[in-house]
């Protein structure tokens, strides 16, 4: 087996990799998935990121093998889900989103006491969810985000207790 393409495929200065929304890198027909690769956000438009989560690297792979058996010339599928990730190192914290760049934040409970959720805001519309100690709120942050249908910066100062789980229930 040779390098057939090694060559055309660029490290970032971090040494990742950038792939399209299908994961395919700048070599057609190589696909990166993982930690290695930067892609396109899906939460903010026009930014690249790069998470170094396992729960990232198993959504990637799925959507990478699907891409290579698909080809080109099939029905290729983006990889669209919203980024999530969390760690249980100091206490459990959960992030959903894209925070890079945000204007604003709105905190709900108590920071001090470790049980919280803080909206990051960019420009009036929130682009990431952290929570401590209140775990279900980022699930549903995250399938809210997914929908568009996160309470706007502006709503959640007005009200910054809005329950998340409610807003998943269907409207009637």
């Amino acid at each position: 087996m040779g390098g057939c393409c090694l060559g055309q495929i660029k490290l970032n200065a971090d040494g990742g990799v950038s792939v399209d929304q299908y994961l395919e890198t700048s070599a057609p027909g190589v696909y990166a998935a993982g930690d290695i690769a930067e892609y396109p956000c899906t939460v903010q438009i026009g930014t690249r990121v790069r998470i170094e989560h396992y729960n990232v690297a198993h959504q990637h792979g799925r959507i990478a093998a699907r891409n290579m058996v698909a080809g080109s010339a099939g029905k290729r599928q983006p990889y669209s889900s919203i980024p999530y990730f969390w760690t249980m190192q100091f206490a459990s914290i959960r992030l959903c989103g894209q925070s890079r760049g945000y204007d604003d934040v709105v905190y709900d409970g108590s920071v001090e006491e470790k049980k919280f959720i803080a909206y990051y805001g960019k420009a009036g519309k929130v682009v990431a969810v952290a929570t401590m100690g209140r775990d279900p709120m980022a699930s549903a942050a995250a399938e809210l985000m997914r929908d568009n249908r996160l309470p706007s910066m502006a709503q959640l100062k007005a009200n910054s207790s809005i329950s998340l789980i409610s807003l998943l229930a269907p409207s009637s």
